[in-house]
């Protein structure tokens, strides 16, 4: 699975909580909203995800689209 990465947005909306995974070189890494201890962080990181998920869709088969995957690679990896 070597140069490979693939993106997912999880997200229940009976418990309000969404996961985004990113599997990259056989690595897999988790931006969970359960990872924050109070409500206001699990709304900015299910904002940030929400939001970047959109962003990324939008860019998909342009020039920007390796850019705003790049960024959402380093909010969920760090």
């Amino acid at each position: 699975m070597t140069n490979q990465k693939r993106m997912i947005l999880f997200t229940n909306r009976n418990t309000e909580r969404s996961i985004y995974l990113l599997v990259r070189d056989g690595e897999t890494h988790l931006l969970d909203t359960e990872d924050s201890a109070d409500e206001e962080g699990k709304e900015a990181i299910e904002f940030i995800m929400n939001l970047n998920h959109v962003v990324l869709r939008a860019a998909a088969g342009t020039k920007s689209a390796d850019k705003a995957i790049t960024d959402m690679e380093k909010l969920i990896v760090g």
